[in-house]
């Protein structure tokens, strides 16, 4: 048996990260989606409609985690004309490759984004 150490993780490159996000984000949409035969969704059928609570004036944007099925996000723009609202839809259009839209909440932290 045998024990990590609790100094011994790498750092995750940005393009890493980058990836890593995706796959969380794409794994997180494929759970809250999945039907009840526990069948997962394909990636085309993903694409939709997405539950949003951004939190702004981070010390970097990322993803956070699915947290009772609503996407939370850091952003590192402030919450002022609109600033967190392009930083959020150029992330995730980054993390995604799809088209990203804002759908509701355009001056609130709880956002309905449209993916695709």
């Amino acid at each position: 048996m045998s024990v990590a150490s609790a100094g011994t993780r790498k750092p995750i490159s940005g393009k890493s990260r980058q990836g890593l996000q995706m796959n969380q984000l794409h794994a997180s949409i494929n759970a809250r989606n999945a039907n009840m035969s526990g069948e997962s969704i394909s990636e085309d059928k993903l694409l939709g409609l997405l539950s949003v609570k951004v939190k702004s004036n981070a010390s970097k944007t990322e993803i956070i985690g699915f947290i009772d099925g609503v996407l939370h996000v850091r952003v590192k723009s402030v919450a002022d004309k609109g600033k967190a609202n392009a930083e959020l839809v150029k992330f995730l259009r980054k993390v995604t490759g799809k088209r990203v839209e804002i759908v509701k909440g355009l001056r609130s932290r709880d956002k309905i984004v449209r993916i695709g």
